[in-house]
């Protein structure tokens, strides 16, 4: 069986050009990455020297980009014939009219300037890390020249989905088609979900023969679905955030079927609870009503502070300013078995942080040298979960602001700029369902692909700049109870009636 996964990985190039035959080009590379992170197993793969692991990850980001890249190149060849042929048969113009450029943000300099960032702290963890660390029957070794190479690959393929989201999923439609493939995505794996949280979570053990993680990690008063994943908590946020997506489908009104959203939303949120993730649940119960009641400025203002305090979530933390044990004695009153492991995994964060704070400004590197271990024994004596204290403990305080600050940065600016920049109900949705991911980050390890799609969308959509006018208007009419009214009495007449009426200027 463990042939089959590795089969379905490396067949992953064929079933993206199966993808971008069938969609279109902006929903196949959605697709291409999303299915590949729910349904490609997990621990397969093929680790060279040097360059990243080929895992999930990373293989359906690189198919998607060779998808594009291709088809970029065979427009801009088609483009380049007409032009040509144009200018064979056709005689010069004697004046050629002039256009006013129209000045557009130029936001997304800041992301060129935070990479460069984390490429040189590579250099200076490099250089503060020689030196490998010793204890009773176990050595760390130290980071070397060559691992420098190593780490500044890493970023870099951790950032293709960043690119990606920015270069092609910068528009509303590309925004709603992103939204609408991981609604369907979400729905079809829920049924997944309702099962294993009935028969036990076995699908990855019975399809790919082995089991991705700890079992006893996944009775939590009855089964912990797992699926294809790393652990139940990222199928729990998914499930989230895929809710959070019908949410703001619904909110916008997508295709004109509200209705249909609305029940999706529901039945993801109805599945939240079964899967036993009190964390992902209490974050989508929270924020789906935001998204369907709230003011467009209200939910842009809300991502800005939930945004902001993950930025500085770090600093709070350790200067005591996050009241901790009143968040485990409220979730105690809910559940004592989730306020238990919060706090262990709060003591955790003590730990690693006074470990980090010994390096702060670069980190202590790989090799586990951010971890902690007994002196005389060698066991180590801390956990990592959250996937901020793994970034501060292993690239400092100059890595934790440039990852994070990459993924926080688009929410604050989209509040900032939201009058200027036209923002509608579907670009403050996408900045609630970053947010959900954001906070999910603190307590959990969910820094993943998806992520960096969503946030290099809304670093796409900031640097398109201001939507026209008439984009303006259109999203301000769709939204008005008389537009609502039109739109149902359209689908009561027959097709031909509505094609044939006369269009009002």
């Amino acid at each position: 069986m463990m042939m089959l996964a590795q089969i379905v990985l490396y067949s992953w190039p064929l079933v993206t050009w199966l993808l971008f035959r069938k969609l279109r080009r902006e929903q196949a590379m959605i697709a291409t990455i999303l299915l590949g992170y729910l349904f490609i197993p997990e621990r397969v793969g093929f680790d060279p020297p040097l360059l990243p692991a080929i895992n999930k990850h990373l293989l359906p980001v690189l198919c998607a980009m060779v998808a594009m890249w291709i088809l970029n190149r065979q427009d801009a060849a088609t483009i380049e014939r007409a032009a040509r042929k144009q200018a064979a048969t056709s005689e010069p113009s004697p004046s050629r009219a002039r256009h006013k450029k129209i000045a557009k943000p130029r936001i997304a300099f800041l992301i060129p300037l935070i990479m460069g960032m984390l490429l040189l702290n590579t250099v200076l963890t490099w250089a503060t890390n020689k030196e490998p660390i010793y204890y009773a029957t176990r050595v760390l070794a130290g980071i070397k020249v060559y691992d420098i190479g190593s780490m500044c690959t890493s970023i870099l393929t951790t950032l293709l989905p960043l690119w990606l989201g920015l270069r092609y999923l910068r528009t509303r439609e590309a925004m709603l088609d992103f939204l609408k493939v991981m609604v369907w995505c979400g729905f079809a794996y829920s049924f997944l979900v309702l099962w294993e949280s009935r028969m036990s979570p076995q699908l990855n053990v019975q399809l790919y023969g082995f089991f991705a993680h700890s079992w006893i990690q996944h009775i939590r008063d009855g089964f912990r679905p797992i699926v294809f994943l790393a652990h139940g908590l990222r199928v729990g946020i998914f499930i989230a955030m895929a809710a959070l997506a019908a949410a703001v489908l619904a909110r916008s009104n997508a295709d004109g079927k509200r209705g249909r959203w609305l029940i999706l939303a529901l039945w993801l949120a109805f599945c939240l609870p079964i899967s036993r993730n009190l964390g992902a649940t209490m974050i989508a119960f929270a924020l789906i009503p935001v998204i369907l009641f709230l003011p467009t400025r209200l939910q842009l203002l809300l991502g800005l502070v939930l945004s902001a305090t993950v930025l500085v979530y770090p600093l709070a933390r350790g200067s005591g300013l996050i009241p901790a044990d009143r968040i485990v004695s409220a979730i105690m009153s809910i559940n004592t078995d989730r306020a238990g492991s919060l706090n262990f995994r709060l003591e955790q964060e003590d730990v690693l942080l006074s470990r980090a704070n010994q390096k702060p400004v670069s980190g202590w590197g790989g090799w586990g040298r951010s971890r902690v271990f007994n002196e005389e024994t060698g066991a180590s004596e801390s956990v990592t979960d959250g996937s901020w204290i793994i970034v501060i403990g292993q690239s400092g305080w100059i890595g934790y602001l440039g990852i994070f600050g990459l993924l926080c940065l688009p929410a604050i600016f989209a509040a900032l700029r939201a009058t200027r920049y036209g923002l509608g109900t579907v670009e403050s949705g996408v900045v609630i369902l970053l947010c959900a991911n954001l906070v999910d980050l603190i307590p959990n390890s969910s820094l993943l692909p998806l992520l960096w799609l969503i946030a290099g969308m809304l670093w796409g959509r900031l640097e398109q700049g201001p939507q026209s006018t008439q984009d303006r208007l259109t999203d301000k009419v769709a939204r008005t109870p008389r537009a609502r009214i039109t739109r149902k009495a359209e689908r009561r007449l027959p097709v031909h009636s509505v094609n044939s009426a006369p269009s009002k200027t």
